[in-house]
């Protein structure tokens, strides 16, 4: 594995690999309410905020094909 020193401080390119090893992920489980019909899931995934989605599940009308109002993320 190749490896660079970083200019002005000489730290290694990879001790950034070592935090990453260490971070614990949170995974969070939200219920949203108040959605607006036309919601969709990329809009509700953007509007998370998140870095990464791991799954959403949009209540829809079947009949009307809208967003009832809430979702979970």
């Amino acid at each position: 594995m190749l490896a660079s020193t970083t200019f002005g401080n000489n730290e290694s390119s990879l001790s950034n690999y070592k935090r990453g090893v260490d971070a614990n992920p949170l995974v969070v489980d939200l219920k949203v309410s108040n959605l607006p019909p036309e919601c969709d899931e990329a809009s509700l995934k953007k509007a998370s905020g998140s870095r990464q989605v791991v799954a959403t599940q949009i209540d829809f009308d079947n009949l009307k094909g809208t967003c009832k109002g809430s979702a979970r993320i």
